[in-house]
């Protein structure tokens, strides 16, 4: 911890070397989306993140491969755990071990140097694209490149080749493009844009066939009928959804929605 919880006697301060804190997340998109805010996109908080979304809810079983873990992990953690307690706590704590790593360096080999270059051409050119969300490619090039070192660095090799930063490059452009087109549909700033982008949801994914009165009035059952008029005005205006209206034998008149 810093000076600023140092206590000399109680609490001693513990300089942490070449801190790397990597945050492994999982929610659902019905939470994370929603909980997500226009400050967090322009302040440098949401492009540290690499966000997978699963198109599909209900993915198929993957078998888990057994894998054997190699001998230059597994020893370090057995010398840990031949240790006395009391002695593991007070390391714990930091008073009898802080280790400085002696990290290995992985080199960019001439062809990954070539990848990450025309990458990063392609990422600025994005951001001139859409300023409102430049904030997200900024980190872009940042992400491909460790992404690209986890693969060397798993397969113990002394430089990143060419094929690992084309990955690594990938990945970070797709993650990104995800999360543009995530932000586009929850993002919003008041209740008013969050039910118009829900309810844009419900009809786009209705696809082609669209989606009758009926059906959309049950599926927004949480919004009053004042609402649901409002929202499906405001998008017929913005071309955002097109609506095909159908006399019935009853003389009623029926609406279908279509997205656009």
């Amino acid at each position: 911890h810093g000076k600023m919880y140092a206590n000399r006697k109680e609490r001693p301060q513990v300089r942490i070397e070449q801190p790397s804190l990597c945050l492994y997340c999982t929610s659902t998109p019905e939470s994370f989306w929603p909980a997500i805010r226009q400050s967090s996109v322009h302040d440098g908080f949401l492009n540290r993140f690499l966000v997978f979304n699963s198109p599909d809810p209900f993915p198929p079983f993957v078998e888990r491969e057994d894998i054997s873990v190699p001998d230059f992990m597994s020893e370090p953690v057995r010398q840990l755990a031949r240790i006395p307690e009391p002695m593991m706590n007070r390391m714990i704590e930091g008073y009898a071990m802080n280790p400085v790593p002696n990290p290995k360096i992985i080199a960019d080999s001439p062809s990954a140097k070539e990848c990450f270059l025309s990458y990063r051409s392609l990422y600025q050119k994005s951001a001139k694209d859409d300023p409102t969300m430049a904030s997200l490619w900024k980190r872009a090039e940042e992400q491909a490149i460790k992404i690209a070192l986890i693969l060397a660095g798993s397969e113990m090799q002394d430089e990143i080749s060419g094929d690992q930063a084309e990955i690594g490059c990938k990945v970070a452009q797709f993650c990104i493009e995800n999360m543009l087109t995530q932000i586009s549909d929850h993002l919003a700033e008041n209740q008013h844009e969050a039910n118009l982008k829900k309810v844009l949801r419900i009809i786009r994914r209705a696809g082609r066939k669209g989606i009758d009165g009926t059906s959309l009035t049950r599926k927004t059952q949480y919004l009053t009928s004042k609402q649901r008029i409002e929202v499906v005005e405001v998008m017929i205006e913005t071309a955002q959804i097109s609506v095909n209206p159908v006399k019935s034998a009853n003389g009623k008149i029926k609406n279908t929605y279509f997205p656009v």
